[in-house]
């Protein structure tokens, strides 16, 4: 237990904190949080357009980049939540070996099929907390502990298995508006389920976690430019800010590419890594 005056002034439990946000962003994710059927349902039909959709690996390659910087290179690294292996793909070439696991068969088979002549990928089906007996260099996840309801008993686990780094990339869950609404007199409009929870996590079973931010960027098409200004208005509204300003604010963003609409969306990208324990007493 953790006796620290930080702890005891939270007044309630980590793990709970953490719960409390799971789904955060609708009824949906919530029942994807919590019921593995759903959750199994839900990436069978996605699997099928997964690699058509951008991803973090996508538009901004430098978070892979940042995490090779982390973990090194020529290790034995555990991946979970690989999915189709927008991540484990390029990490393989960077490495000795490469265990995917990942929750859903269907994305597995995915990236099974796209593995061609690399040797060094051993894809696991499974979640990670329910792994035994693994001793790697590091375990790393990129946008996959949503979905994790004891996180506590999850770390410990997660760090038993590693001899030198677990790391979590988590793609901050924001509106694609929170540039826009952080700018105002009034912050944290919108945000969701965030990194400062895993950090209280840590802190409370006595790990002293890293954080690194990374500004990135992602373009969003924009189809009717009107709804994203009736959507600010209605935020505006709702928040009691200046609809202009947010207006005039999100126009400074938005550029025209070959007759294409884009809103150049800012992003911020958490790191958060510590020590692993495979060779704890």
């Amino acid at each position: 237990m953790n006796n620290s005056l930080y702890i005891s002034q939270l007044k309630k439990d980590t793990n709970d904190m953490w719960r409390e946000t799971l789904g955060c962003s609708g009824e949906i994710a919530y029942k994807r949080a919590h019921d593995d059927k759903i959750e199994k349902e839900f990436w069978e039909k996605y699997s099928l357009i997964y690699d058509t959709i951008p991803s973090l690996y996508d538009y901004w390659p430098e978070t892979f980049d940042k995490l090779v910087d982390i973990i090194g290179t020529q290790k034995d690294v555990i991946e979970f939540g690989a999915g189709t292996g927008k991540f484990t793909l390029p990490m393989a070439l960077k490495q000795k070996q490469v265990t995917a696991i990942d929750f859903s068969k269907d994305m597995l088979q995915k990236l099974q099929c796209k593995i061609g002549d690399l040797t060094n990928i051993h894809t696991v089906h499974g979640k990670i907390e329910d792994m035994e007996n693994y001793n790697v260099d590091s375990v790393y996840s990129v946008n996959a502990i949503y979905r994790i309801s004891d996180m506590k008993v999850a770390i410990k686990k997660i760090r038993s298995f590693a001899r030198e780094k677990v790391v979590f990339v988590w793609t901050m869950q924001r509106s694609k508006y929170d540039e826009i609404l952080n700018s105002t007199n009034k912050k944290g409009i919108l945000r969701r389920q965030e990194y400062i929870h895993i950090m209280n996590i840590l802190y409370d079973l006595g790990i002293d976690g890293n954080l690194e931010i990374m500004d990135v960027h992602k373009k969003i098409k924009i189809d009717n430019i009107q709804s994203n200004y009736e959507e600010l208005k209605e935020i505006a509204g709702s928040y009691d800010l200046d609809a202009d300003y947010l207006i005039d604010t999100f126009n400074q963003r938005v550029t025209n590419e070959n007759g294409i609409t884009y809103y150049q969306c800012p992003q911020k990208v958490a790191y958060i890594y510590f020590d692993g324990c495979a060779n704890c007493n």
